[in-house]
C-alpha cells in the first residue's frame, strides 16, 4: 500500500552539464550520491527551497519538491543557468510522487528517504501506471514527519531567514560539508565550526489536537519566550526553541496559546 502526496511537483534537470550545475548550487553531494535531500540557500546562508534529488543519469536529475514553491524554484533555477547546457522543465502532469513502507513497483526509483532510518520510501512513477496501485488515504507520511520530528522546508523554514542547521539540517542528511562551494556555503561552514548553532529542533506533544493561530506563535515557558511553533499536525508539532532554555526548564513543558506541551529530543539526534 502507498499513499500519492498531492502537494509534491516533479522537475527535470536534463542535459551535458546537469551534475555540475546541480553541484555549484545544492547543500548535498548529488554527483556521489543516488539519491538526496538537498537545500538551495541565499548567499547569506539563508534557506530558499528543499528538494529532494535523484540521479538518473549524469545527464538527468529530477527533482522532488513541493508544489508551492516548484515555480519560484524554477525561475531560481534558471537565473543560474546562465550558458550551462541544461534544460529545466517542470513535468509534473507526467509523474507521481509516492509514500509507502516498503518499495514501489513499475517506479522511475523508489527509494528510502534519506532523511532518517525509520522513514518509509519515497517513489516517483508515471502517472500511466498510478491505476496499477492500489493507493490508501492514511496521512502515514505526515504521521511519520511529526511522529519524528522531520522537517520541511515549506512547511517548517522561513524563506530569506531560517538558517537550515538550526533546522536539524546536518542530523537529516541534507549537508555535505565535503561538497565544496555553493551558494551560502561560507556561512554554513562558519557557523558548524565555530560552533554557533543554539537553536534546535524539539518535538512538541499536547493532551489534545491544538489549532495554532500562525506558524510561528510564539512557545513559552513562565511567560518567557522560549522558541517558535514551525508546524503541527493534531496534537503533535515541531518546535525551534534556543538549547540553552530548553535545558534551563525544571519540567520539559512549555506553553503555546495557553496549551501545555512536552518537549522532546526528537529520536535522529
Amino acid at each position: 500500500m502507498f499513499e500519492i502526496l498531492p502537494d509534491r511537483a516533479i522537475i527535470h534537470i536534463v542535459g551535458q552539464d546537469s551534475k555540475k550545475f546541480l553541484q555549484s548550487l545544492t547543500t548535498n553531494d548529488v554527483v556521489n550520491t543516488i539519491y538526496t535531500y538537498n537545500y538551495l540557500l541565499n548567499n547569506q546562508g539563508r534557506y530558499l527551497y528543499d528538494f529532494f534529488t535523484y540521479q538518473d543519469s549524469d545527464e538527468s536529475y529530477f527533482l522532488d519538491v513541493d508544489k508551492a514553491s516548484s515555480a519560484a524554484l524554477i525561475k531560481r533555477l534558471s537565473m543560474y543557468k546562465l550558458r550551462s547546457h541544461i534544460e529545466i522543465q517542470d513535468v509534473s502532469e507526467f509523474y507521481a510522487v509516492l509514500y509507502s513502507r516498503s518499495k514501489v513497483q513499475n517506479s522511475v526509483f523508489s527509494l528510502q528517504d534519506p532523511r532518517y532510518n525509520k522513514l518509509g520510501f519515497r517513489s516517483l512513477i508515471k502517472e500511466v501506471n498510478i491505476n496499477k496501485l492500489e493507493a490508501e488515504n492514511s496521512e502515514s507520511y505526515l504521521k511519520d514527519k511529526y511522529e519524528f520530528s522531520i522537517v520541511d522546508g515549506n512547511l517548517d523554514l522561513v524563506a530569506e531567514k531560517s538558517i537550515p542547521i538550526e533546522f536539524g539540517a546536518e542530523e537529516l542528511n541534507a549537508i555535505d560539508y565535503k561538497n565544496g562551494c555553493y551558494v551560502g556555503q561560507e556561512v554554513i561552514s562558519r557557523a558548524k565550526y565555530q560552533g554557533v548553532v543554539r537553536k534546535k529542533i524539539f518535538k512538541l506533544q499536547c493532551g489534545t489536537n491544538f489549532t495554532p493561530v500562525n506558524q510561528g506563535d510564539e512557545v513559552t515557558f513562565e511567560g518567557i519566550k522560549v522558541g517558535k511553533l514551525c508546524s503541527f499536525y493534531k496534537n503533535i508539532a515541531i518546535g525551534l526553541l534556543w538549547e540553552e532554555k530548553y535545558l534551563g526548564l525544571t519540567e520539559k513543558k512549555v506553553m503555546i496559546d495557553n496549551c501545555i506541551w512536552d518537549v522532546v529530543v526528537p529520536p535522529w539526534r
